[in-house]
């Protein structure tokens, strides 16, 4: 009875340890932390001769990285349109407010997505309007899309709205 008794608490004792490890080793499941992103004005610097025929002008599109977030990042850039106060005064009927990836085509950033001010800058011919609704956006691997809040500017200062 006793040798019983023994052998009893000998297989209770190890299976119980095996049924604590096999829950104690177990992958514990990594919290999704998404990216922090924040659209900054766009800038722009005429660098062509102001008596020329044609100016030409550097457009830096920038995107300030808070958080890189632990989900994968495969695009991201700003989105925006550009018009003049009479556009916004008039609250003409194709104004864009809220650009989105389905409505503006992206300009992306191809530096490394990491914490910090990320830019990209394009040589052009032409002056941007002067008010702007900017946002910045960013592709995960999953499909998702990021978007920051929507920054409305004049003239490469963020503004209020009319």
């Amino acid at each position: 009875m006793q040798k019983t008794l023994t052998h009893t608490l000998k297989l209770t004792a190890l299976l119980l340890t095996l049924f604590f490890t096999n829950f104690s080793c177990k992958e514990k499941e990594v919290p999704q932390v998404l990216p922090v992103i924040e659209a900054l004005p766009i800038t722009q610097i005429m660098v062509g001769p102001p008596s020329g025929p044609r100016n030409s002008f550097t457009s830096n599109y920038r995107v300030l990285v808070k958080e890189k977030g632990n989900v994968k990042v495969i695009e991201y850039g700003i989105l925006f349109s550009t018009y003049y106060s009479s556009e916004i005064l008039n609250n003409s009927p194709y104004l864009w407010k809220v650009p989105t990836l389905q409505t503006h085509g992206p300009h992306i950033i191809t530096e490394e997505f990491e914490v910090g001010e990320r830019v990209m800058s394009r040589d052009n011919n032409y002056p941007l309007r002067t008010h702007a609704y900017q946002r910045a956006y960013a592709k995960l691997e999953d499909g998702r899309i990021i978007y920051s809040d929507v920054i409305f500017t004049t003239h490469e200062k963020v503004a209020t709205p009319y």
